[in-house]
C-alpha cells in the first residue's frame, strides 16, 4: 500500500485521544501537531502526508517511541474519513 490519496486528501497519525477538552489549552498547536475534537474526545494527530507510506513511517517511529496505539487516519476535504473510504484510491496509485 504505497499510493497517494486524491488531491483533497491526506493522511495523519493519531497518537492519542482524551475526553478532557480543556487539555488542549495547555498544549497549543504547531504546523505538524493538530488537536481535533470528535465524538466527545480530544484527538492528537501529527503530520500531514499525501502518501500512505510516509504516514506509516511516522506511525512506526511513534510506536518505537512508546506510543503503542499510534495509527493512521485519512482526511478528505479537511474531514476525517474511514480508511476503507480511501483504500481503493491508495492501492490504485
Amino acid at each position: 500500500m504505497g499510493g497517494k490519496v486524491g488531491r483533497r486528501g491526506c493522511f495523519k497519525v493519531q497518537i492519542g485521544a482524551i475526553s478532557n477538552k480543556y487539555f488542549e489549552k495547555s498544549l497549543g498547536s504547531t504546523h505538524d501537531f493538530n488537536i481535533d475534537e470528535n465524538n466527545g474526545l480530544v484527538q492528537f494527530v501529527i503530520g500531514n502526508f499525501r502518501e500512505y507510506e510516509e504516514a506509516n513511517r511516522l506511525k512506526v517511529q511513534m510506536r518505537k517511541a512508546g506510543i503503542r496505539r499510534a495509527w493512521i487516519v485519512p482526511y478528505r476535504n479537511g474531514k476525517r474519513v474511514l480508511l476503507k473510504e480511501v483504500l481503493d484510491e491508495v492501492i490504485g496509485n
